[in-house]
């Protein structure tokens, strides 16, 4: 989805998506809302002169981090121990400056962080000519960004209670279901492969015990 701005000056123009792959019918009203949502987001900073595209770009991925019907920051997909761990990026065009982290837990904008590495690439170091990072991943990545001053949950179980929703839980259980049962059909194969129906019999036996089946 795509809005224009009105105003001769200044000119811009915003685009946004929800990401590629099958989008059930049913969240196309709920997607096509949010989209506009995050597009007007970005369009008012634009518009007041009071930020950089990339605090504009920043501004409307927010909003669909905050938007449960996306699969961005609340309303995930889960990882398989059921946590959200997200992923963010965002360049400057101008500058070419880039910023970007992967898998990181406990926030609720991971957008943020990366902005943030972007701008301080574009603000080059003070200290000793060092490099500033660009891609900072995991419990790195929260750690730097509460270094910076940038405002996260107290823990990641805190985090987790806004982020997951019930709907990605019930999708969570659905799939690791699956995985579970795809998992033991497997071991019972290898099994087979690798040794007769009765010693397979018996070491499924002594398993289960062992499992307190």
């Amino acid at each position: 989805m795509a809005c224009e701005a009105e105003d001769e000056t200044p000119r811009f123009f915003v685009a946004v998506h929800v990401g590629a792959g099958y989008h059930s019918p049913s969240n196309e009203k709920s997607l096509r809302f949010a989209m506009k949502r995050a597009c007007l987001a970005a369009a008012s900073l634009l518009r007041q002169g009071s930020g950089r595209s990339l605090d504009a770009v920043s501004a409307a991925i927010q909003v669909l981090e905050d938007d449960p019907c996306t699969n961005a920051g609340r309303g995930s997909n889960l990882t398989e121990d059921g946590r959200v761990e997200c992923d963010a990026s965002i360049m400057d065009g101008d500058s070419g400056a880039f910023g970007a982290v992967g898998a990181v837990p406990g926030v609720r904008n991971a957008i943020q962080i990366a902005a943030l590495l972007a701008k301080e690439q574009m603000m080059g170091s003070p200290l000793l000519g060092r490099i500033p990072p660009i891609f900072l991943v995991g419990e790195g990545a929260r750690t730097w960004a509460k270094s910076k001053g940038i405002a996260l949950p107290a823990t990641t179980a805190e985090a987790d209670e806004w982020l997951v929703t019930e709907r990605a839980k019930v999708l969570w259980k659905k799939y690791k279901a699956m995985v579970d049962d795809a998992k033991a059909k497997t071991e019972i194969s290898a099994i087979g492969i690798s040794c007769s129906p009765q010693e397979a019999t018996a070491v499924l036996g002594i398993s289960s015990i062992f499992d307190g089946a």
